[in-house]
């Protein structure tokens, strides 16, 4: 069994998995201070297997390579909650004809519909891996890569080489896919409660309620990724080693110029009260300090020569 690998160590990582690339952000902490910022480092492979590396803003992240998958998941929803209400109507007219064991029935096919209709992004992922569209399995794949790298360096700590980031799983105890899928299976769970007769219903839903409790608290519900991304073959573990080595020269970038001092400034600009500022242990002789394109500014604040 391929291992995945919790968060440890002062970096996190967040990913976005596109059909031809991979995004990776950083997020770090110096000092017991959380360092953020808005860029991540997307790697893209061309045609001739060629990978590449930039600079981009998360939050300007285009989503337009999506627009055949966003087209068909739109069309799954709207067609879901249609059934979805129709499968309610038809369970409470029968209900009241007394066809109690039709009602049950046709509720849980609502329910199913329900299920379906908050989540149909991942339906239309799954069917597309399965029937494999190339699109689709390619994001599913970028996806898997994500994954596996982020894995790999949560346990050796460093970057892995293209041999060891096999052995790590495609599935993430962190996956932003989980929100999505939470409320799907809450909702899938009804729906099979509902089949059940009579008071067994009720205890249906308690049984399932604990068993989702329990997954969720430990962290289980990773098992669902399966619906969501694919074996990655080479070329997609290339593309994410890349993405997390130029994302790792960027922190480092941030350790060199980010120190004691610029947190200091920050704090001044926030309007937060440094306190005993005469007692703190400032080397102004590091090399950091020096290379620091604020080292001025922060000794005058820390000398109390500029006033907040």
């Amino acid at each position: 069994m391929k291992k995945i690998s919790k968060q440890h160590g002062n970096i996190r990582f967040s990913g976005y998995a596109g059909v031809k690339d991979i995004t990776l952000h950083a997020s770090h902490t110096i000092d017991g201070f959380s360092i953020q910022n808005s860029f991540g480092e997307r790697s893209t492979i061309d045609e001739n297997g060629n990978v590449t590396c930039k600079k981009v803003d998360i939050n300007d992240i285009s989503f337009k390579q999506f627009e055949k998958i966003n087209h068909k998941t739109k069309y799954i929803r709207v067609f879901s909650t249609v059934l979805s209400f129709l499968g309610l109507t038809s369970s409470l007219i029968f209900a009241l004809f007394s066809c109690i064991r039709l009602s049950e029935i046709l509720m849980s096919v609502a329910f199913l519909f329900w299920a379906i209709s908050t989540a149909p992004e991942v339906i239309v992922l799954y069917v597309g891996k399965v029937f494999k569209d190339e699109e689709i399995l390619s994001l599913c794949r970028f996806h898997g890569a994500e994954h596996s790298v982020i894995n790999a360096y949560y346990d050796l700590n460093r970057i892995p080489t293209l041999e060891e980031i096999s052995k790590y799983s495609e599935y993430s105890y962190n996956c932003s896919s989980l929100l999505a899928l939470k409320n799907p299976v809450i909702i899938l769970g009804l729906s099979l409660a509902r089949l059940l007769p009579g008071v067994y219903y009720l205890l249906g839903i308690l049984f399932f309620e604990f068993i989702i409790t329990i997954l969720i608290k430990n962290n289980l519900l990773f098992v669902l990724e399966f619906l969501v991304t694919a074996q990655p073959t080479e070329k997609e573990y290339n593309v994410a080693i890349s993405s997390l080595k130029s994302c790792l020269e960027n922190v480092q970038e941030e350790k060199k110029s980010i120190n004691h001092m610029n947190v200091a400034f920050l704090l001044c600009n926030i309007k937060k009260v440094l306190k005993d500022v005469e007692n703190i242990d400032i080397n102004f002789e590091s090399e950091n300090c020096n290379q620091c394109e604020k080292f001025d500014f922060c000794k005058k604040v820390l000398e109390h020569e500029i006033k907040n």
